[in-house]
């Protein structure tokens, strides 16, 4: 078994401490479950951590590291020649003074001690100097232009390489005020449960002490209760002092002070439990509650003032139809109507924007605004189609008796 399946495994196998030792030897279910036994939830982990154990480890799959991107690099056998040096000789070979050299060039001794061929060597050393200078300004351009690319790209990497650390910081920086945060509220509520801790423990105490009290209490009224055993001693002759104060020899209190409302709780008679300030609703004048509650009933008032043909079923199309139908309106009052309603739109905008409303509410006054224009739109363009249509239709003459009207788009000619 490797390394790594063994230290994994060894959670497994790990043997209780001794705190969860004694835990478990004093209140074991609380831990293991109410029909568990420790021994066999061991076993059954040990067996697991085998079976784990089998299995092979995981395979590495090899992951390649991201190509880094090539930078431009610099221009290499850059001729280290002045330019202005460079562009005299080419104004020298391109001007006059270069035909000029080419005649005056000297015949050399040999066998082809020709003007002609003279003045052909010399023509072409000079298209040699010639191109030799095109191509050093060339690269002399080309080493400028690249050193100003490489400028910029140094630059750029540089500000990706801060915007990246910057990102990576603020990253840093929201993940150490979570653990701050979360350190922060563990601490916290450490703190409350140990004062939680102590304010229970006070409460028992409290209530045991309450407990304590009221067991030494009843021990004490239980000496003094009356009973056919101590009846002779308790209501026994007593001396003058005795009836002034009301209490016997025997400590019994001759009180004639009775509790009625206990007396009828003892013995059935009544009807609720006495009022207990500690249990007692307070009531409260709340006139704007009451006012908002009662504003919540439907009064006659609030009803329909005339009664409607619409049925209840009736949904918006329907109604639509019932109200801007061809037999109310025709077409030319039901633009005039859509005029009407996109200035009254249009002005609600305007005191809109004025009064700075939330966008949400001028949302629902733009779309609005925005679908009734487009039903303009769209009459203006079915008006036009018609006329258009009429006047194709005029200007084609009248269809052949006996023969169907065209339909445009129905495929029939």
């Amino acid at each position: 078994m490797s390394q790594r399946k063994a230290v994994y495994a060894a959670r497994f196998l790990r043997p209780p401490s001794w705190t969860k030792r004694l835990l478990l030897r004093e209140k074991p279910r609380d831990l293991t479950g109410p029909f568990e036994n420790p021994v066999r939830r061991w076993v059954r982990l040990r067996e697991k951590a085998r079976q784990f154990a089998e299995l092979p480890p995981p395979r590495k799959v090899p992951v390649p590291k991201p190509a880094r991107r090539p930078f431009l690099q610099a221009v290499d056998g850059v001729p280290r020649v002045s330019p202005q040096a460079l562009q005299r000789r080419l104004d020298f070979l391109l001007s006059e003074n270069a035909v000029k050299q080419q005649m005056a060039a000297p015949l050399l001794p040999g066998p082809q001690m020709k003007p002609y061929f003279t003045e052909f060597q010399c023509w072409s050393r000079q298209l040699r100097e010639i191109r030799r200078i095109y191509r050093a300004q060339y690269l002399q351009k080309l080493a400028e232009v690249t050193e100003i690319e490489r400028a910029k790209e140094a630059k750029l990497y540089r500000e990706e390489r801060e915007r990246r650390q910057e990102r990576k910081q603020a990253h840093l920086q929201r993940i150490g005020e979570d653990m701050k945060r979360r350190a922060i509220l563990r601490d916290r509520k450490r703190i409350e449960g140990k004062v939680n801790e102590a304010i229970e423990m006070a409460r028992r105490s409290k209530l045991k002490r309450q407990r304590l009290f009221w067991f030494r209490r009843m021990e004490t009224l239980s000496k003094l209760a009356v009973t056919s055993e101590n009846l002779d001693e308790a209501f026994a002759s007593f001396p003058d002092s005795a009836k002034v104060d009301g209490t016997a020899a025997s400590g019994v209190l001759l009180s004639r002070n009775v509790s009625i409302p206990y007396l009828l709780r003892q013995f059935g008679g009544a009807k609720a439990f006495p009022p207990q300030k500690n249990r007692r609703i307070p009531g409260i004048d709340n006139v704007q509650r009451e006012v908002m509650q009662m504003s919540y009933d439907i009064l006659g008032e609030d009803e329909d003032r005339y009664e409607t043909d619409v049925p209840e079923e009736a949904n918006w199309r329907t109604r639509a139809q019932q109200l801007y139908s061809n037999e109310i309106f025709d077409r030319e009052e039901k633009l005039i109507l859509l005029d009407q309603k996109i200035e009254i739109l249009k002005k609600q905008q305007e005191e809109e924007e004025k009064r700075g409303v939330a966008h949400d509410v001028r949302f629902i006054t733009t779309k609005l605004l925005e679908e009734l224009q487009a039903v303009k739109i769209a009459e203006a363009e079915q008006g036009k189609r018609g006329s258009l249509q009429a006047k194709h239709k005029s200007a084609r003459g009248n269809d052949p008796s006996g023969m169907e009207p065209y339909k445009p788009g129905s495929g029939t000619t």
